[in-house]
């Protein structure tokens, strides 16, 4: 057995909320909800450094490659649930019959390959809202891009500003949007979301390139003195394509059972903790007498608690007490919550929202529309 490291410094007790003739009467520790794994604590975890590339059937996780896009949730919760070893807990992400898009494919999950990276032992999830948290953190923290600057997050974790065309698909479409790794075309720029088109065009045949980004200026690259400036700790070692690029779909449901809310997308219920959910019986869809809030929209503060969402980034990015509004997060980013006609997270801002950020929250129905994505996690159980 490894030595779990919370045991020297104590941060493994159990939290203990207050109560209410004692609102202060709790723990000083409480363990971030991305290391909480059903009720196991996990040491750590590995994030994709990157959107998830490659075709669905085959996913990947790398730099200048056009980001997996344009897929229902359930496809992209099975595409990233294969990377990894199988995991008979990890269910979900099935296919509707009733649809029909051309996006959505009946036969994805013959089509998959599980484990296709050859992995000993690590499973793999769609990452979660909570862990879109851990990941917001670090860029927040001592160790990452924003410390200096608390919430100016446009120019500490900058714009990937390959925007991706209503036409481009995942699996090969001719595109030059949405390019994993991207810098800004200059240190300053945050607003362009067109600087990318000179890069050099990706489609089936092309599927990556150094140039992809720009055939004028290599530095716009994930290793160059621009490309670094889109990674969680403005360096090669963080996390990239979380301001802007793709819209990032979450492993995260509003939802009044313990299942996935969105059955026409998941054939398989996707349960805990393989899935955030956000429950009504917890109170959500309860709007508090104090709350000025005229939407379940905007509950992220209003009937969030530690308990429910601690550490996604949510409520405690709130830049007032009582959210009425949607742009209300650090740095005027969008802030709407989950509810029942958009049950699914989306995270970050496609690079054509003019507020995308690492605390961007949005609520979506988990369609294929041509800017969403997802990210992949891998987990050492």
């Amino acid at each position: 057995d490894h030595k779990d490291y919370r045991e020297s410094n104590q941060s493994h007790r159990t939290y203990t909320p207050g109560t209410s003739d004692n609102p202060n009467n709790s723990t000083t520790w409480a363990t971030h909800p991305a290391f909480s794994w059903g009720n196991k604590e996990l040491n750590g975890l590995w994030i994709g450094k990157y959107e998830t590339t490659g075709k669905i059937t085959a996913p990947t996780v790398k730099p200048n490659q056009h980001a997996n896009i344009s897929e229902y949730i359930g496809n992209f919760y099975l595409a990233a649930k294969s990377i990894g070893v199988y995991d008979p807990n990890n269910v979900g992400g099935g296919d509707s019959a009733s649809s029909t898009s051309s996006a959505h494919r009946p036969n994805l999950a013959d089509e998959l390959t599980q484990n296709s990276h050859h992995l000993n032992t690590a499973t793999s999830h769609m990452l979660k809202n909570s862990e879109w948290g851990a990941i917001t953190y670090l860029a927040h923290s001592a160790y990452g891009a924003g410390i200096n600057t608390s919430i100016a997050y446009d120019t500490n974790v900058q714009r990937n500003s390959a925007y991706p065309n209503s036409s481009a698909d995942a699996d090969g479409t001719s595109s030059r949007y949405s390019i994993t790794g991207c810098g800004p075309a200059s240190a300053n720029e945050t607003s362009s979301r067109n600087t990318y088109s000179d890069g050099t065009p990706l489609n089936a045949d092309t599927i990556e390139s150094s140039t992809a980004c720009s055939t004028t200026n290599a530095e716009r690259s994930y290793n160059g003195n621009l490309g670094v400036l889109a990674s969680t700790t403005n360096n090669t070692y963080g996390i990239y394509d979380t301001s802007g690029g793709a819209y990032e779909y979450m492993a995260s449901s509003y939802t009044t059972t313990n299942q996935s809310y969105s059955d026409s997308y998941f054939t398989t219920r996707a349960n805990t903790p393989y899935v955030d959910l956000y429950k009504t019986s917890n109170g959500f869809g309860t709007k508090p007498s104090w709350s000025s809030g005229s939407s379940a929209w905007y509950y992220n503060y209003d009937v969030c608690t530690f308990e429910t969402c601690g550490g996604s980034s949510t409520f405690e990015t709130n830049t007032q007490q009582s959210v009425s509004g949607y742009y209300q997060s650090w740095g005027g980013s969008h802030s709407n919550f989950v509810d029942s006609s958009g049950p699914w997270f989306g995270r970050g801002g496609g690079s054509g929202n003019g507020d995308a950020s690492p605390v961007y929250t949005n609520s979506d129905g988990g369609y294929s529309g041509a800017g969403s994505g997802f990210r992949s996690a891998l987990l050492a159980q």
